[in-house]
């Protein structure tokens, strides 16, 4: 707290996650920002944003065809992947920012404004049927970034008719998002249980693709009315959205 009027909280965190793979790590950073600012007596200005990476990563696994056959804890602690193709970099963020205004007559109206974004890419082996102690392997490549902004403009306040009190709610929402995805299936290097080798690996053309292209708006408007009577409660709501 800076003062009466303004005040904020910082928030930050590393950490490394281990995995039952040696090889296979995920460091994570996080870092979020509030801060809450009084304008005047009836209106408060937030804020927050956040931002997160880290590395999530899905071992490769296990031959089934190995298990039984081989030392179980040798095969836990064998690598059947590759670093010179496993990685993974995610990246989140999020900035947001609200308005709040209090009327003399109870009434409030609050607006609410929000832009996420969202990038990952991925590449990590994945394992084919085994012939004898040697593994066939392949690669999964995925690139995804996402992208919205959203705004909610709400008024809300209550109206007594008789007596039942209707808690009122009109709103006005809008959502852009755009979302871009690839995936992407290859063959690579087998790799020998006995006698393994890592990278200088082949790497064939991909034998599999998939591209997702999404690029939306959304517009709502919305009403809201909770009436109250003794112990009795009723919701009434109707909404209209506009897509394209």
């Amino acid at each position: 707290v800076v003062n009466e009027d303004f005040s904020y909280r910082l928030t930050g965190k590393v950490s490394n996650e281990r995995t039952d793979v040696h090889e296979i790590d995920n460091k994570r950073l996080y870092l979020g920002l509030s801060a809450s600012y009084a304008l005047g007596d009836a209106t408060e200005l937030e804020f927050m944003g956040s931002l997160h990476k880290d590395k999530p990563m899905t071992p490769t696994g296990v031959p089934d065809s190995f298990v039984g056959v081989y030392n179980d804890k040798e095969l836990r602690d064998f690598y059947f992947g590759d670093d010179s193709v496993d990685d993974s970099d995610r990246t989140m963020g999020t900035l947001s920012a609200g308005i709040t205004h209090e009327f003399e007559n109870n009434w409030k109206l609050n607006g609410t404004f929000r832009y996420t974004n969202h990038d990952w890419n991925y590449h990590s082996m994945y394992l084919d049927p085994a012939t004898g102690s040697s593994v066939g392997r392949g690669i999964i490549t995925q690139d995804e970034s996402f992208s919205a902004l959203a705004a909610d403009v709400r008024l809300s306040g209550e109206v007594d008719t008789g007596d039942v009190t209707h808690s009122l709610v009109f709103g006005l929402d809008a959502q852009k998002l755009r979302e871009k995805a690839y995936t992407g299936f290859s063959y690579s290097s087998a790799i020998d249980y006995l006698s393994p080798t890592y990278g200088g690996l082949s790497i064939a053309a991909p034998w599999y693709t998939a591209n997702k292209n999404v690029d939306a708006t959304q517009v709502g408007l919305y009403a809201l009315d909770e009436l109250a009577l003794g112990n009795w409660r009723a919701t009434l709501g109707l909404r209209q959205e506009w897509t394209d």
